[in-house]
């Protein structure tokens, strides 16, 4: 789908994200989190989640993430998104779901196929290119 952006994406799936999205996708934070990204950082995302916290906006107000791509068992973050015109879902599935600024969501998005083989067979396709100089 072309999806391009800042993207917020949950701690645990976040590294992947990075990797398949390189150099589409700038991740808000992957799973370096102990050897490169602070304390404070890994709390403000859950503070996000958890809409808890002195300030659980601060990932909109100092990161304004694009895209945020949520685990759906996080359900008080939704709540969020559902009575806020600013951002719009673009997917969801029993796991996951997408959302994006309004002004950036398009229509037609491709739904992904349900393909275990070829899941399997692209994993470790990205747009990386390790012999460039």
């Amino acid at each position: 789908n072309n999806i391009k952006g800042k993207i917020f994406s949950v701690f645990s799936i976040s590294a992947y994200v990075g990797y398949k999205g390189y150099p589409n996708l700038k991740i808000y934070m992957d799973g370096r989190q102990e050897q490169v990204y602070d304390l404070k950082t890994f709390d403000e995302g859950m503070f996000f989640l958890n809409w808890s916290g002195d300030y659980p906006q601060v990932i909109i107000d100092k990161y304004s993430p694009d895209i945020f791509l949520l685990e759906n068992d996080w359900k008080v973050i939704y709540k969020f998104f559902e009575n806020n015109p600013k951002y719009k879902l673009i997917y969801k599935d029993k796991i996951f779901s997408i959302y994006t600024k309004t002004q950036l969501a398009k229509f037609g998005y491709i739904k992904p196929e349900k393909d275990d083989k070829k899941m399997f067979r692209e994993i470790f396709d990205t747009n990386i290119d390790f012999k460039k100089d």
